[in-house]
Order: C-alpha cells, then sequence, then structure tokens
C-alpha cells in the first residue's frame, strides 16, 4: 500500500513499537460513505487491536480503506516514515512486529536470514549425509550458485565449515536456526 503516507497511518493507528502491537484508532467521519457506517466502524473497531489475522507464512495481516496490508510493513512505514524494500524479521517471527526486531534489507540479505528447512534431516543447514561415500557433505548458496565446501567423517566437522562459510558469506548468526 505504497500510497499509505506516515501521517495518515499515525492517523488511523496506534503503535506500540516495544510490544509490535497496532490499535485501531477513532477514524473521522469524511473516511465513510456515510454517517452511519462512519458510527458502525468507530463502535466496532476503535480501540481494539488491528492486524490480529494471520496470513500462511505467519505474518500479521488486516486491511486498512480495504486494502490488504502486512502489519510490519506498517510498522516500518510508521517508525522510519518511508516504505522498506524488504523487512527481515531479525529473529525470524513473522508475527514478531517489535521495532526492534525489524530491518529493511535487500532480498539477498534477507535469504541470509532464514530458518532451518522442515526438509533438514541433519539439523544444520547446508549439511547433508552422503548415502554413497557414508560421509557428511557441507555445502552452501552464495549467489545463486551452490559451492561445494567438502565431506567429513564427523558431522560436527562439516558444521564448523559451514559455520566458516557462514561467517565469511555475511550471513546473519541466526541462519538456518529452528525457530
Amino acid at each position: 500500500m505504497k500510497d499509505l503516507t506516515q501521517a495518515m497511518a499515525k492517523q488511523l493507528l496506534s503503535y506500540d513499537a516495544d510490544t509490535g502491537k497496532f490499535t485501531w484508532k477513532n477514524r473521522e467521519r469524511q473516511h465513510f460513505k456515510s454517517e452511519r457506517d462512519w458510527k458502525i466502524w468507530n463502535t466496532k473497531n476503535a480501540g481494539k487491536e488491528a492486524f490480529t489475522a494471520k496470513d500462511a507464512k505467519g505474518y500479521s495481516v488486516g486491511r486498512i480503506f480495504g486494502r490488504a496490508c502486512k502489519a510490519h510493513r506498517i510498522a516500518w512505514l510508521m517508525t522510519h516514515g518511508c516504505h522498506p524494500d524488504v523487512i527481515d524479521h531479525i529473529n525470524g517471527d513473522p508475527a514478531d512486529n517489535r521495532a526492534q526486531n525489524l530491518r529493511n534489507v535487500s532480498h539477498k540479505a534477507n535469504g541470509r536470514n532464514t530458518k532451518l528447512s522442515a526438509n533438514n534431516s541433519s539439523g544444520i543447514n547446508g549439511v547433508f549425509w552422503d548415502k554413497k561415500r557414508q560421509q557428511w557433505e557441507a555445502k552452501i548458496k552464495v549467489d545463486g550458485r551452490s559451492k561445494h565446501l567438502g565431506y567429513f567423517k564427523s558431522k560436527e566437522d562439516a558444521k564448523a565449515i559451514r559455520s566458516r562459510a557462514d561467517n565469511k558469506f555475511g550471513f546473519h548468526e541466526n541462519h538456518g536456526g529452528v525457530r
């Protein structure tokens, strides 16, 4: 919702940056087609928590003037006065919209702070058991290309190499964590 301004968002909502929660404010009559709609909306919503629904990925969502919005994007707008490019939830919880948990990043940086895949069987991002070799393999994907880091007899050695590669290529410390 790129046309929503910080001033308008602050007119419609209260945002608690410490909890990440939003509350609807009383709306002015000018935002409604009829006085009846205005009274109904304020009676039903003013003072109540906003963005309480969750989408399929767990993000807090809601509607402003009938248009779908994600809470983390509105939090950024209200806090910083601009629309973000990509918002990263630092702790990996898509419903945690506290100001300290949000950062405006590139798609690349956002991809370097993802949780461990549900399909991962080793419990370590980028570490796989190679049945043919009977060894642990470590890999990392950088700039869309997979880089082989080596084969190892112990899972701990593969984990250590992957951890060094994460640091070398600028992956976030939470990348691959179980959240």
